[in-house]
């Protein structure tokens, strides 16, 4: 039986769909520039800004759990800190990606998160 979506449902579905690096050429090279930091340094870290003096930590950490390598994303900006792990390096960089566009649209949606 087919599951309903509501509309944040959908959106999200859509969004992952669009930065698919299969299909999104800035995934696939953002998912490159990631893996080379992360090969030369066990970590990969950006700071953007994507409005005024409002920025983005963002970072991807090379780490084993139980003998295998995983990998750490962090994700803060303005006091909302989101962090996971995942077992391969380009779910990780999605999921940066996914977090980072999750506090832009809950930003201009329903406000900042001290508001």
């Amino acid at each position: 039986m087919p599951r309903s979506e509501n509309p944040l449902q959908s959106a999200l579905v859509e969004y992952v769909q669009s930065i698919d690096p299969d299909r999104d050429r800035d995934t696939a090279k953002e998912i490159e520039r990631v893996r080379a930091a992360v090969a030369e340094f066990g970590r990969w870290q950006e700071f953007e800004e994507w409005r005024i003096s409002t920025f983005f930590d963002s970072s991807v950490d090379m780490i084993e759990i139980g003998g295998k390598s995983w990998f750490k994303v962090r994700v803060e900006c303005d006091g909302q800190e989101f962090i996971c792990r995942c077992p391969t390096l380009d779910k990780a960089v999605l999921l940066a990606k996914f977090y980072r566009r999750l506090i832009v649209d809950q930003f201009y949606s329903v406000g900042p998160p001290w508001a």
